[in-house]
C-alpha cells in the first residue's frame, strides 16, 4: 500500500514554506493598512490617533521578521539537511 504524500510536481511540498511566508507578509500588510485607517473610521483625533497606527506598524514590523526568521530558517534547513519533510 502506497503511503499519502504530497504529490510531485510544480510547487507541492517545496511550496508551503513560501505560501507560509507569503501568508504572514500579507498579513503584516493589513495590519499596517488597518492601522492606518483605523483612527480615521473611528473618529479619534489627538494623541491616541498618533500612537494607535504606531502600535499596528509595530506589530506588522514584528511579523514581517518573523516572516524573514522562518524563510531563513526553512532556508538553511533544505541546504543542511535537503528537503524539509513532515514527520
Amino acid at each position: 500500500m502506497a503511503t499519502p504524500g504530497p504529490k510531485p510536481g510544480p510547487g507541492g511540498a517545496n511550496a508551503a514554506p513560501a505560501i507560509v511566508t507569503a501568508s504572514v507578509l500579507a498579513g503584516a500588510a493589513m495590519l499596517a493598512i488597518v492601522g492606518t485607517l483605523l483612527p480615521g473610521w473611528v473618529g479619534i483625533t489627538g494623541a491616541p490617533a498618533t500612537w494607535i497606527p504606531l502600535v499596528f506598524y509595530a506589530v506588522a514590523l514584528v511579523d514581517v521578521l518573523v516572516a524573514l526568521w522562518l524563510w531563513r530558517r526553512v532556508q538553511a534547513a533544505r541546504q543542511s539537511h535537503g528537503p524539509v519533510q513532515r514527520r
